[in-house]
């Protein structure tokens, strides 16, 4: 448990400098850096608990930070960008890369392909993930602002039939 808690709080770290380094300020900065630690919990519980595969978990993750992004977006009148950025800095497969890299260049063909077809697959999880919720947020949003305009149209109709 000590374990989880300490990656939560490295990845809550990780999320707080780059979005510092984003230039991300006030409520948002908290707001944001909140993703990192969400996308970890997320990802660690997918992997610890429920024993789903790397490509999996880092799927749920990356769809975890981004309905969270997009709340967080419409709740402060901000970009999707602003928190969904910093909060998949923790995700980043950076270890999986320097691992195949570090294989290749010592002759470990094979243990490098490996690694980097893992790396692949959860980067494309990542970016799966990401569009998968931003789509479904882009149809929710066009669905309610249409229902909006259908309301008010059937009550200025409404309106306009009872003058007569």
């Amino acid at each position: 448990m000590l374990n989880y808690t300490l990656e939560v709080c490295w990845a809550l770290l990780a999320t707080l400098a780059f979005s510092i380094i984003f230039q991300v300020a006030g409520k948002r900065l908290i707001l944001s850096t909140l993703a990192g630690g969400i996308g970890w919990v997320v990802l660690s519980v997918a992997l610890h608990h429920f024993r789903y595969s790397s490509v999996t978990s880092f799927l749920f993750s990356a769809m975890s930070i981004t309905v969270y992004a997009e709340i967080v977006a419409k709740k402060m009148k901000t970009t999707v960008t602003t928190t969904l950025i910093p909060g998949l800095i923790p995700l980043v497969p950076g270890s999986g890369i320097f691992f195949t890299m570090d294989n290749f260049v010592q002759g470990n063909y094979s243990k490098a392909v490996d690694l980097g077809r893992e790396t692949l697959f959860v980067t494309a999880a990542i970016t799966i993930g990401i569009v998968f919720i931003t789509s479904i947020s882009q149809i929710i949003i066009r669905i309610l602002k249409y229902k909006t305009i259908l309301q008010k149209y059937q009550h200025h109709h409404k309106a306009h039939k009872h003058k007569k």
